[in-house]
């Protein structure tokens, strides 16, 4: 099982570094509007495709209108706020528990 477990450690990572290459271009979207975005939506959730950004509510709605409008293509959701948080989501599916 040991074996099993580095593999699938190592995807995840690679995984990451992938997802991360695609959402260059939303992440530096991000950082050139985050001040007027602080201004006017402070607490809200950025929804960023590309060039595209959308402020919603709540992290919620903007994911579910991520899926919506990109389907599996990559997309960013983030806090707006002064102090940032990364969390890596890759799809969001009820977890599978297994006994290993």
């Amino acid at each position: 099982m040991r074996c099993v477990f580095h593999f699938s450690m190592g995807i995840l990572y690679l995984t990451q570094r992938i997802l991360m290459a695609h959402l260059e271009k939303e992440n530096a979207k991000f950082d050139e509007i985050i001040e007027s975005l602080i201004a006017e939506n402070s607490g809200k959730f950025a929804l960023i495709h590309g060039e595209n950004v959308d402020v919603y509510e709540t992290f919620d709605d903007a994911v579910q209108t991520g899926y919506e409008k990109y389907g599996l293509e990559p997309f960013l959701v983030k806090r707006i706020t002064n102090s940032p948080s990364v969390h890596f989501i890759t799809r969001l599916t009820q977890p599978v528990h297994a006994d290993l």
